[in-house]
């Protein structure tokens, strides 16, 4: 077991890492459109890369999912098989957003033998998120 401060450099090594391995300047956040990320995601049994849609207005929300949703062939058939699309995902903190993601299991970011395997996933499952994004962004926006 880590203490506080242990897990908190482990992780800061982790990303820096993944920033040495893969130096590019990613999306996420920079999608032109309010409440909508792409996000990395990893803790001591999965790694996630997600879209998250945010937005407050519940029918943006959905209408914002059911754009990519309607993808969803072409999005699975040319870029990611193994998405999951969850139109209602409740958060711990109780707030409901619609999330798309694709995960890799069992893995742990507390153990540096994973990290080259979590840093290819990465990179293969966002790079193929963006490369979507930017050839059907401007139909989702």
């Amino acid at each position: 077991m880590y203490s506080k401060e242990e897990n908190q450099r482990l992780k800061r090594e982790f990303w820096i890492g993944f920033a040495e391995k893969y130096p590019r300047k990613w999306v996420l956040y920079d999608t032109k459109i309010k409440d909508f990320s792409f996000k990395f995601y990893v803790e001591n049994t999965k790694a996630q890369v997600q879209i998250d849609i945010e937005h407050r207005n519940e029918e943006k929300r959905l209408e914002y999912f059911e754009k990519i949703e309607a993808f969803k062939g072409i999005l699975e058939g040319e870029f990611i098989a193994d998405l999951v699309f969850e139109k209602n995902f409740n958060l711990d903190n109780g707030k409901t957003i619609s999330r798309i993601w694709v995960e890799k299991t069992p893995i742990s970011v507390s153990n540096r033998n994973h990290w080259d395997t979590i840093f290819d996933f990465f990179f293969e499952k966002m790079n193929a998120l963006e490369l979507f994004y930017l050839e059907y962004g401007d139909f989702i926006r």
